[in-house]
């Protein structure tokens, strides 16, 4: 038996109601002031916003949130409607929809229809929820402001770390004259098709390279892989040696490895080196310590063989892992004073600082952490200032 709904007779308590439902329920309805029938569904166009299209569809801006619960798979941000995107004006049949009536006319309605289901009556008729005090107000922005703040600090403050894994693997080195494990990059391959080499010369990010080990050495599923250039030759010191990349074996095609690339510093392209990937020697958070009287080397030239121009830049150092540098290390590079002549030690003066961020037996890497002058250059004393704890 259906059971009887009995409405407020005065005409706005009756609007309010309907306006509730609307609100409450998504359905779909049309005040007096929307002329004509309304569409099912309506294109997003530029400028289009919820509450534009319930003014225009519907009647009333007030009413936007009717067309959002009906596109909720549509829209995800109710702020954000984009052009192109097709939008619900009336419901599908799943739920209560009174589009194209009048408000008097779905008053009417609305006494059948909502004593269908007593739940969705004694839904309606809840009483409105307590009113939050000024205090609880203020308490609550007090606790965000706080969240805030203390985000804030955080992201000022990252934790230290005296060597970055992005800064070992991209900073190159010299070879020392020493015999390194070489394979090469063949190239770019299809990735549904490993066999076939593409036209591409250039390998992006996550893209699959075929790869060749060196004479006698093999590679095998999941070994990574150091793609660099072997640059120029530095007397006495061997060629200078540019990371490209990084790469994991993921396949093979017959016994010819396929790695794909985790990480690019440089264009990948053929006939670039390969090397086994030298694990990263994280140092965690540990704080070089200041030194008095640290040992002295000098600046063997710029891995790019350009002037130094600024920070970020590397420079290859005359010491090593032989003098007892470890990776974290930070120098100073000095330059006597006038009239000083050889001895820097009598009188220096600071030109910049750097970390050593990769080491061999007899050179050093530096990343320049800071310029003061500008004419750093081959053969720039450099004054270990900080030490990294044994």
């Amino acid at each position: 038996m259906r059971k009887t709904t009995t409405y407020l007779s005065n005409r706005s308590a009756a609007a309010s109601f309907a306006l509730g439902l609307v609100a409450a329920f998504g359905v779909t309805a049309v005040p007096a002031a929307a002329q004509g029938p309304v569409p099912e569904r309506v294109t997003v166009e530029r400028g289009n916003t919820l509450w534009g299209l319930a003014e225009a569809y519907l009647g009333d801006p007030l009413l936007w949130p009717a067309i959002y619960r009906l596109n909720t798979d549509v829209v995800e941000d109710p702020h954000w409607i984009y052009p192109g995107e097709v939008l619900r004006l009336v419901g599908t049949g799943d739920e209560p929809t009174l589009a194209g009536l009048a408000v008097t006319d779905t008053l009417a309605a609305d006494s059948a229809m909502l004593a269908a289901d007593s739940a969705m009556v004694a839904a309606v008729q809840a009483p409105p929820p307590p009113v939050t005090s000024q205090a609880t107000v203020f308490s609550r922005r007090r606790e965000s402001l706080e969240r805030a703040r203390h985000e804030l600090r955080v992201l000022a403050n990252p934790p230290y770390r005296p060597l970055r894994r992005g800064e070992f693997y991209s900073a190159g080195f010299l070879t020392d004259g020493d015999d390194l494990p070489l394979g090469r990059v063949i190239g770019s391959v299809e990735p549904l098709a490993i066999g076939v080499r593409t036209e591409r010369t250039t390998a992006m990010i996550y893209q699959q390279i075929a790869v060749e080990p060196p004479r006698g050495a093999a590679y095998q599923l999941g070994d990574e892989l150091w793609i660099v250039r072997i640059a120029r030759e530095i007397a006495d010191h061997g060629n200078v040696v540019v990371p490209a990349g990084i790469a994991r074996v993921v396949a093979m095609d017959g016994d010819r490895p396929i790695a794909q690339l985790s990480e690019t510093f440089d264009r990948v392209r053929q006939e670039l080196a390969v090397l086994p990937l030298e694990p990263f020697p994280d140092a965690g958070a540990v704080r070089p310590v200041p030194v008095e009287d640290g040992i002295m080397g000098r600046v063997i030239a710029s891995r790019g063989g350009d002037p130094l121009t600024g920070p970020q830049s590397i420079v290859f150092l005359d010491r090593g892992r032989a003098d007892g540098l470890s990776l974290g290390d930070m120098f100073a590079f000095v330059r006597p004073s006038a009239g000083a002549g050889d001895d820097v030690d009598s009188a220096e003066q600071y030109m910049g600082a750097a970390m050593v961020v990769y080491l061999r037996d007899r050179t050093a890497s530096l990343l320049v952490v800071a310029v003061g002058q500008p004419d750093i250059g081959p053969g720039t004393p450099a004054r270990l200032i900080r030490k990294m704890p044994q």
